[in-house]
């Protein structure tokens, strides 16, 4: 997994960016609390990265700071992706095991 990236922005155009690391162009989605704190294309940035791997893509989310939302964030993925998981129980089981 990646759990950040240092570089370069060589663009910005929210919510997506292009962070160059070492060569390698990292295109990031961040949301806008983390696009007013980022300096200007050309400057160096550091960002706290969460990738999500799915069927179809593979995404990288970039932060700014533990405290520009990554944390709020990442408890809204965890709860869509339990969500998912538990679409296929029934109802009563779900329930019976919120009560142990």
């Amino acid at each position: 997994m990646i759990g950040s990236l240092a570089g370069v922005i060589a663009a910005r155009s929210p919510p997506s960016l292009l962070l160059e690391v070492a060569g390698v162009g990292y295109e990031l989605e961040a949301p806008m609390s983390t696009f007013y704190t980022l300096p200007a294309v050309g400057e160096s940035a550091r960002l706290l990265v969460h990738m999500v791997v799915r069927e179809d893509a593979q995404l990288l989310y970039g932060f700014g700071s533990a405290a520009s939302g990554c944390t709020t964030w990442f408890s809204r993925f965890s709860l869509l992706a339990l969500g998912s998981r538990i679409s296929s129980i029934s109802p009563c089981c779900l329930a019976n095991s919120a009560v142990m």
